[in-house]
């Protein structure tokens, strides 16, 4: 597994979202999920990239895990932060692969708006017994 490298990548809607008030960082539910296909920064909303999302089994669940997200105005530079709690996901049985890719999306919005990816540069599976812990990410929204 990753220890700590990865990519980030932030969707071309993202900053668009939030100043129209179709993203609420301070109330709605994000979840992360895992795929093996490229995101685009043009895709805009969960459909976009949903059938190339991990399989519901081996510890993953459709739909991905819940990332808590926090916002803050320090000195007019406005920052997000996502994933305060270091969720994880956990394989069994067949596993859980191979995949590339996290995608966090706003599970609350109408649409269900994504966030931004993380590249982790190449693939992995989380077997039985093996866990995947995602730490924090934090963006501007500029």
């Amino acid at each position: 597994m990753p220890s700590s490298i990865a990519t980030f990548n932030k969707f071309n809607l993202t900053v668009q979202d939030w100043l129209n008030g179709k993203t609420n960082y301070g109330a709605d539910t994000f979840k992360a999920m895992l795929t093996d296909t490229l995101p685009l920064a043009t895709n805009h909303v969960y459909g976009d990239i949903s059938a190339g999302e991990m399989p519901n089994q081996g510890g993953y669940t459709t739909g991905g895990i819940v990332i808590p997200m926090s916002i803050a105005n320090i000195g007019g530079l406005v920052t997000v932060t996502g994933n305060a709690v270091n969720p994880a996901w956990g394989g069994f049985g067949p596993g859980i692969g191979p995949f590339r890719y996290i995608v966090v999306y706003d599970f609350s919005a109408a649409t269900q708006t994504l966030q931004y990816w993380l590249d982790l540069l190449q693939e992995f599976t989380i077997t039985a017994d093996d866990f995947l812990t995602l730490g924090p990410a934090a963006f501007t929204l500029q």
